[in-house]
């Protein structure tokens, strides 16, 4: 049985995993094109 707050920490993570990955792809990008 999966309890709501092993659930709630699953979902937490992805969607901080999801928001960092965001964040931080524009300024790899941006710092990769910064001649």
């Amino acid at each position: 049985r999966i309890t709501g707050g092993r659930m709630a920490m699953l979902l937490g993570t992805a969607v901080a995993i999801t928001a960092f990955s965001a964040c931080i792809a524009p300024l790899l990008h941006r710092h990769d094109n910064d001649e």
